[in-house]
């Protein structure tokens, strides 16, 4: 079988996207199917490659800055190349991804509250979270220099810097927000690290207090590191980590540092928790299990068209 996997269309350094397309392409080919790549420099080649190419399906990461394209995936589609795809940012982007998601093949969102309203749109619509890519976050031994009891790597948004802030003066900190950190250097202070720190994403900025559903490719690449990590409470969130898999902190910087002292204090617990989480990640939230729902979904589809 055979898929083109086509680029978020977010650049190195401007957003998650970029690398949620590369582990994509990474997880079909472990999943045995024969992957092109389109890059983002080549997002307008669109249909001339998809022809030349001969892919069951199209598959498409998307992001905020390929909505513009669109008309190329609807025609793709009506041409008879299924296309699916995954959306990431849901949360903003709902007010216009419900005006085509009826007219691709397979919808995936990252948002277990939109499920509903495109299937009553009329798409084949599926909740399909962010997930962690395998050969990026996994298990290692401490490396030193890398111990803090702090730990937050990503982008700073203003929202995030006011939380963190709060935090810096409380606890021994590596604050990392050059947006351009490797993942084996992310992976090592995962490893090595006592607490990883989730204060909160882009959506959180759009979205009023308390509807956001989605959970950021964090919520699973820190546990697949094997590390403990503090997580802003999320409605999906408890859907993919039980109360025993995951500790949460209600988004204030006060409850954040109560928690995170509690945990500094309980080595043992924090540490349970840390091993049940990687246990579930590795068991269902790798990216690989993600294409192998797509897999399904669509071998469903195929089948109830013949029929």
């Amino acid at each position: 079988m055979k898929v083109l996997v086509v680029a978020s269309g977010q650049e190195f350094g401007q957003g998650a996207g970029y690398f949620c397309s590369e582990a994509c392409v990474r997880g079909f080919e472990a999943l045995g199917l024969e992957t092109r790549f389109l890059d983002e420099s080549h997002l307008g080649d669109l249909e001339l490659v998809a022809k030349e190419f001969g892919p069951d399906f199209v598959f498409h990461r998307m992001a905020q800055r390929t909505i513009g394209e669109m008309e190329a995936f609807i025609a793709l589609n009506e041409c008879g190349i299924p296309v699916v795809l995954w959306e990431k940012t849901e949360e903003e982007d709902f007010h216009v991804t419900s005006g085509f998601s009826s007219q691709v093949a397979l919808y995936c969102t990252s948002s277990g509250r939109h499920v509903q309203m495109h299937r009553d749109r009329g798409a084949n619509a599926i909740w399909l979270p962010s997930a962690a890519d395998h050969t990026r976050f996994f298990k290692m031994a401490p490396v030193r220099g890398y111990e803090f009891d702090l730990v937050y790597i990503g982008y700073p948004f203003g929202h995030k810097l006011e939380m963190l802030g709060a935090l810096k003066s409380h606890f021994s900190c590596h604050f990392d927000h050059s947006i351009k950190v490797p993942f084996t250097e992310q992976n090592k202070y995962y490893n090595s690290s006592r607490v990883m720190i989730d204060p909160g994403q882009h959506q959180d900025l759009v979205m009023p207090e308390g509807k956001l559903a989605a959970c950021p490719t964090r919520t699973f690449e820190v546990p697949a590191s094997g590390g403990f990590q503090l997580m802003k409470q999320r409605k999906d969130l408890p859907l993919l980590y039980s109360s025993e898999e995951v500790a949460t902190y209600n988004s204030t910087p006060e409850d954040a540092i109560s928690k995170i002292k509690y945990y500094l204090e309980n080595d043992q617990e924090r540490s349970l928790i840390a091993q049940k989480a990687y246990h579930r990640t590795i068991k269902d939230h790798f990216v690989v299990h993600r294409l192998r729902t797509v897999m399904e979904e669509l071998c469903k589809l195929k089948n109830s068209t013949h029929h």
